[in-house]
């Protein structure tokens, strides 16, 4: 006589690692992508802001050379504004799109796990300053806000501006960070073959080394 087959165990009663892993893998999967949708619309106002100084320079030469009539403004609204704007709204995407200045010749013949480990470094490295510029950033803003301080000038600029500027573009490069350290600490100590959660320019392996 055939033995009874018992039946199969639901989904839920699987193995308590695997499944606190997967839920894990996507909350980390979920946060980047809010992350990413941030850093995409940072970079997309960067740009904006780009587009918007070369407009205002243009206008300045024309008005200060064919109308003898130069903007008072100009100057002080790009240096003041505008520069750390199109600047710091995409140092997070930078960062993240593994688009700024590196020097990866050792990196890239390394194996996978060492990888990881050289951008847990990073990551580790960089979080503690780049928290640390949010803070003394937004105290400098409070500061000048509180004082209600201005810049000398053909208008009066109020100062806080650039500070706070600087504290929302390190706000986001932190988060980030620690994102990175997250998923990268949860892929080390799992021995999983992705990085969940970390930005993908970041996590993509580099297999193929260019020889001279």
């Amino acid at each position: 006589m055939a033995k009874p087959q018992l039946p199969a165990p639901p989904a839920w009663s699987c193995r308590g690692g695997d499944h606190r892993e997967t839920s894990m893998s996507d909350f980390l999967l979920r946060t980047n992508r809010a992350v990413q949708i941030v850093e995409e619309f940072l970079l997309v106002l960067a740009g904006i802001v780009t587009l918007v100084i070369m407009a205002v320079v243009g206008a300045d030469v024309f008005m200060r050379y064919f109308m003898h009539r130069p903007f008072s403004w100009s100057y002080d609204f790009i240096g003041i504004y505008m520069v750390p704007l199109a600047f710091f709204l995409a140092l997070s995407a930078t960062f993240s799109r593994n688009t700024h200045i590196s020097v990866d010749i050792l990196y890239l013949r390394m194996n996978r796990l060492w990888q990881r480990a050289v951008r847990l470094a990073v990551a580790v490295a960089t979080l503690p300053m780049a928290a640390w510029i949010v803070w003394l950033s937004a105290m400098d803003a409070e500061a000048r806000w509180a004082k209600n301080e201005v810049i000398s000038g053909a208008v009066r600029w109020p100062t806080w501006l650039p500070a706070a500027i600087v504290a929302a573009g390190f706000l986001v490069l932190t988060i980030r960070l620690v994102l990175d350290l997250v998923a990268l600490l949860h892929a080390l100590l799992t021995h999983t073959r992705d990085v969940p959660g970390e930005s993908p320019e970041r996590a993509r392996t580099h297999t193929e080394v260019e020889t001279l």
